[in-house]
């Protein structure tokens, strides 16, 4: 499955990856790719290697 990459929500939450003090939280009404971030998050910081 391929997904569709959301750059502006993305670009939003990115400066946040690395603040192990603060709890991250993303919410939205059912079905609308909450998940799909989360792994589109994923796969950045695999690839990133950090």
């Amino acid at each position: 499955m391929q997904l569709y990459k959301r750059e502006q929500y993305l670009k939003k939450i990115r400066g946040f990856y690395h603040d192990n003090e603060m709890i991250k939280v993303i919410t939205g009404v059912r079905r609308c790719d909450k998940s799909s971030m989360m792994l589109m998050i994923k796969d950045e910081l695999i690839n990133s290697k950090l």
